[in-house]
């Protein structure tokens, strides 16, 4: 709070200076200039304070002045003198060769007061809203702090008790019974004696619980967000906390069974399980066979199941190309493709939970208003609604939300049986591109259209390179055209952009799963930050 104070009596000379004139707010501005750079030593203090004075000083100089000089021209003609017209006259009907100035206008001043006034208040504000915030998550920051701390200091008893393990086994038990006889001797020359003071043993592991209670309705709703929003920080924090413990300890399985044994002794089996957690996130994707793997694996036991060729018709599809809904379903399994993805305006939430995703077409005939994304559907299929798989489509997504910055959006979070028991194709890049469009409809739902998913494509990054999982499509605006309604019962979960919405549209999903991915988190981020960090939905 002092540097608070010292800020607003910065600003408080700065304006009482601007007031006497351009040059004392000059003088005042150079002074405490010169005081900050002489008497502060912290570098953030210092710009702060230098902020606050230049930003004082462009906001209180006062306007240039509108003066106009009288000039003494006049042209003689005999004994007459002609005036010029802006020449300002005596009531003697002399010349005035002062200056005569507008004076500024009455409310100037009031106006700056306002201002100030304005400033002040949103300053006060900002700092009433952080106080809030931290009131309300201390104890969390506190757990969490004291949660890594214990961590640590587990850590670094665990690497004692190997290194005490390998001294053992090198010295052998003699040494170590003269070690444990010394190490008992010297622990009770250290014991404090029973009349001193001594501190109270600290209070059991404590395990941080980040869920966001709900507030009473009349909570004051931009307290309540950035509440969340902090939230949301320590548990992103404490992720990649754990994530980087994870990387240190999990190839190491002395280290590792020492360390949870550590953690069992202090009450950390949650933590513990937390661990195991990231560290099972974090290994999926290298324990999956790669997808040629896989599909050479399905593609086996398909021919092994198929009858001999002399029993094929030869006006079926031919053998190497698999166009059942068994061989989609199992390619899927195969994957463990979870889920797809459809994003779209929150306002369109109630509609979709009503009457299922529908398609352009669809909704226009049944004249069911709706509020549609891309009215242009360069692709030329009104008819079909566009899925993605795993991902929503990044480019595209961020597009439309930085158009319209004040929108809120919803992830719709689909059932993956989409892909084998409706009418779909599967495009390889975004449907509009002129690859896609340019193949027709029947080649795109084959199998093989399946299966160009998840190829290389030419002037993308290796998917090695771009730590894609198993089941992410190579190029992110890959797309699913789906030309049925996707039933409500289809749709698992919701992901919303905002808390509000969150709030405000609770009530008509029902008991979906349901969260916030804040702007550049989550599905609202860039897939790649999002698999390089290991988040999944």
């Amino acid at each position: 709070m002092t540097i608070l104070y010292f800020q607003i009596v910065i600003i408080f000379t700065l304006y009482i200076a601007s007031l006497l004139g351009k040059k004392s707010l000059v003088v005042a501005c150079a002074a405490w200039t010169l005081f900050t750079l002489a008497t502060v030593f912290f570098s953030g203090l210092i710009l702060l304070q230098l902020i606050t004075i230049w930003t004082c000083y462009a906001f209180f100089k006062p306007a240039g002045r509108n003066t106009e000089t009288a000039r003494p021209s006049k042209i003689e003609s005999g004994e007459t003198t002609v005036l010029s017209p802006l020449q300002p006259v005596s009531s003697a009907g002399r010349p005035v060769s002062k200056l005569f100035e507008i004076p500024p206008p009455v409310g100037a001043v009031q106006r700056k007061l306002d201002s100030v006034n304005n400033a002040l208040t949103s300053f006060t504000d900002s700092v009433s809203l952080r106080m809030t915030v931290n009131s309300a998550t201390q104890a969390l920051q506190h757990t969490v702090f004291t949660e890594k701390l214990g961590i640590e200091h587990a850590l670094q008893r665990a690497q004692t008790a190997l290194k005490l393990r390998a001294w053992r086994e090198q010295r052998g038990e003699e040494d170590w019974a003269h070690f444990q006889e010394a190490h008992a001797r010297f622990s009770k020359l250290l014991k404090p004696p029973t009349d001193v003071a001594v501190a109270k043993p600290s209070p059991g592991w404590q395990f941080p619980d980040f869920t966001i209670a709900p507030g009473p309705d009349d909570a004051d709703l931009t307290n309540t967000l950035a509440i969340a929003a902090k939230i949301r920080s320590l548990q992103s924090e404490r992720d990649d906390f754990l994530r980087e413990m994870v990387r240190q300890i999990w190839n190491n399985d002395p280290l590792r069974i020492a360390l949870q044994d550590e953690l069992n002794k202090v009450g950390g089996a949650q933590t513990w399980d937390s661990l195991c957690r990231i560290a099972a996130e974090k290994n999926k994707s290298s324990a999956r066979l790669s997808f040629g793997a896989l599909l050479r694996t399905i593609t086996t036991q398909a021919t092994d199941s198929l009858p001999p060729e002399s029993a094929i018709d030869e006006a079926l599809t031919p053998r190497s190309i698999l166009t059942s809904a068994a061989e989609i379903e199992a390619r899927v399994k195969a994957l463990e493709l979870p889920y797809l993805v459809h994003f779209t305006r929150v306002e369109n939430l109630p509609s979709i939970m009503q009457h299922g995703l529908c398609s352009i077409t669809t909704l226009t005939e049944a004249d069911v208003g709706f509020t549609a994304n891309d009215r242009l559907r360069l692709e030329g299929r009104p008819d079909a609604v566009c899925l993605s798989v795993s991902y929503p489509n990044e480019k595209m997504f961020a597009h439309y939300r930085w158009k319209a910055p004040e929108q809120a959006w919803v992830v719709l979070v689909i059932d993956r049986s989409v892909l084998w028991t409706l009418n779909v194709a599967f495009c390889n890049h975004n449907a509009a591109d002129h690859r896609i469009r340019q193949q027709p409809l029947d080649d795109l739902k084959t199998v093989s259209a399946f299966d160009n998913l998840f190829n290389p494509v030419q002037g993308l990054p290796s998917r090695e390179e771009s730590k894609l999982l198993a089941f992410d499509p190579t190029d992110v605006q890959a797309e699913v055209l789906a030309f049925d309604t996707v039933s409500p019962d289809l749709i698992k979960g919701v992901v919303f952009s905002d808390a509000s919405s969150q709030h405000n549209f609770r009530h008509c999903i029902g008991d979906r799963r349901n969260l916030v991915n804040s702007e550049g988190r989550g599905f609202l981020g860039a897939r790649s930050y999002a698999r390089k960090r290991g988040w999944t939905y």
